[in-house]
């Protein structure tokens, strides 16, 4: 088992070399790499699933391809939206996900619009919105060639430890 043990991780060593070269040769890393809560395992995922984001005309088109999108339950006149459609890339669904728990934990600004959700649909329906609004930020950012900056107002709230 020791030797298994030790073969895996030459593995797993050799995948994050190839995946710190990925990274050197991308030109789109450094803007993934400005959003809160966006390492270097997310970045190169949502790198290779989504690229430059220049195939979506719209960020609704964006999202629908994270599967984060609500389903619709329609019957007659009535319209109800339920859970998250999870069509799309599933790979791509997680690591959002877990990125929008990181930018709620370091970014006031992510913070305070969990904080006003949370309260309103419940922790698990906010961190889905914080994921949609983090993918629509980096979006915005493709967009305009800009690196992500907290707004201002926020800026002089603490981090959360």
């Amino acid at each position: 088992l020791l030797v298994v043990w030790d073969t895996v991780n030459a593995q797993i060593a050799e995948l994050k070399k190839q995946q710190e070269e990925q990274a050197k040769n991308d030109s789109r890393e450094t803007l993934y790499r400005s959003l809160p809560g966006v390492g270097p395992q997310t970045a190169r995922v949502l790198s290779c699933e989504v690229g430059d984001m220049s195939q979506f005309s719209n960020e609704r088109k964006l999202v629908s391809v994270g599967g984060l999108t609500p389903c619709e339950i329609s019957s007659g006149d009535s319209q109800r939206k339920g859970h998250s459609s999870r069509q799309g890339s599933a790979r791509m669904r997680c690591v959002l996900v877990e990125a929008a728990w990181n930018a709620v934990r370091y970014d006031a600004y992510f913070r305070s619009c969990y904080s006003r959700l949370a309260v309103r649909v419940g922790g698990k329906k906010a961190i889905v919105a914080i994921a949609r609004k983090l993918i629509g930020i980096a979006r915005a950012l493709f967009r305009t060639g800009e690196l992500y900056q907290q707004p201002e107002a926020l800026k002089s709230l603490p981090a959360a430890a």
